[in-house]
């Protein structure tokens, strides 16, 4: 299709089964993550799996504000086409046991950096008549998560953006689209200690599935994908379900397993 496609976060997990999605689809893709080795092996990676495609990628950490601002400024200059906002990480635990730093991290990530990287491309495709963005949310965004309290809080920040974007740039052939996926298998679940909590005891989809869904409805201009069926079923009770019951439940769900 010859796209130019921006995934951050894109070396492992749904930012890695989104990387694969369009370099079979003869895409150019711009890769952004903040190990410079890791970035190497994917891109030489795609380059034999997908010959057709093309592959260049960005070093930056997006939790520092200042290699957000130089990512931007490198986005501005390029045509994006598409941008798939996947980096984030997330913590669970009491709030009051997490480290602060880590805090002000996840924010940058699942935030602040999102927020900056669509405001530069969406200006750009507003200009050029067309592009698609899709940030990836999480069925926590739908409720509030006792023990991964701040993490929810990001998810529904930018489950919010998207859906008030989406709205705000009808009509001017820029669609955004949020993914909230429900548990899946990424070192993510596992870097974050999601992996031992009960919620990903059962019902745990692999990264390839959740990427597969995220790419169809973003493609059909859908403001919002939730792959899954008991994942349906879970964001549909958190709206009817009264909010004490629906808090105790997602507490006894994040809680470890061991």
């Amino acid at each position: 299709m010859n796209r130019t496609v921006v995934i951050t976060g894109s070396t492992s997990g749904i930012g890695s089964a989104f990387a694969d999605l369009f370099a079979d689809r003869g895409d150019a893709l711009i890769l952004v993550s903040r190990n410079v080795k890791t970035l190497r092996a994917q891109c030489m990676t795609l380059s034999e799996r997908h010959p057709r495609g093309r592959f260049s990628y960005i070093v930056a950490d997006l939790s520092d504000h200042t290699q957000v601002d130089a990512v931007c400024r490198r986005l501005a200059d390029e045509p994006v086409d598409v941008l798939v906002n996947n980096a984030g990480f997330g913590m669970t635990g009491p709030f009051i046991q997490e480290d602060p730093r880590g805090i002000r991290s996840m924010i940058d990530v699942s935030v602040a950096a999102p927020t900056a990287l669509a405001r530069i491309v969406a200006e750009g495709m507003v200009t050029r008549g067309h592009g698609r963005i899709l940030n990836v949310a999480s069925i926590a965004a739908f409720m509030p998560n006792p023990f991964g309290a701040v993490y929810a809080a990001t998810k529904a920040y930018v489950l919010s953006l998207s859906e008030a974007l989406s709205e705000e740039l009808r009509g001017t052939g820029v669609t955004v689209t949020a993914l909230c996926p429900g548990p899946t298998s990424t070192h993510f679940a596992e870097r974050s200690d999601m992996g031992r909590t009960r919620v990903f005891a059962r019902n745990v989809m692999d990264a390839e599935s959740v990427a597969q869904a995220g790419y169809r409805g973003m493609m059909r201009g859908r403001r919002r994908i939730v792959p899954g069926i008991p994942n349906h079923i879970v964001t549909g009770l958190s709206i009817i379900v009264p909010t004490i019951v629906v808090l105790r439940i997602a507490a006894w769900a994040l809680r470890y397993t061991d």
